[in-house]
């Protein structure tokens, strides 16, 4: 349980640090033509004010961002779980998931699902 929490924490740390890395990058690709175009196109000197240059960096900065952080932690889950199931399991008795019950099955019949494999055995399906 606790080796799982610092597995997440970590996944986050690696999401949240690949994010701000793309953020930046995002931000100076965005504010580089954004500054450009205001000052030299005409359209854009007249119609782009300040709040909307800041906008348009913004936006790019926060899209990268998440996507990035997105996409990173993602693939660092997906990396955790394949290492979780090529690891062969240590101690069955402290697993999260409990036992099942034998009254939750039925004696004598197969499992929902298990009728077609059951061969060479006394079952037999009944057709009405």
């Amino acid at each position: 349980m606790l080796s799982s929490i610092s597995l997440l924490r970590r996944c986050t740390q690696e999401g949240v640090r690949a994010g701000v890395k793309a953020a930046s990058i995002a931000c100076v690709a965005s504010a580089v033509p954004t500054l450009v175009a205001v000052r030299v196109i005409p359209w854009a000197k007249a119609n782009l004010n300040y709040t909307v240059q800041a906008l348009i960096i913004s936006a790019a900065s926060i899209a990268a961002y998440f996507i990035t952080a997105d996409k990173t932690i993602l693939e660092c889950a997906r990396r955790n779980a394949l290492y979780e199931a090529q690891r062969p399991p240590t101690d069955l008795t402290s697993s999260p998931i409990p036992p099942v019950s034998s009254s939750c099955l039925r004696p004598g019949r197969p499992l929902p699902g298990q009728e077609d494999r059951i061969i060479g055995k006394a079952h037999t399906l009944q057709t009405s």
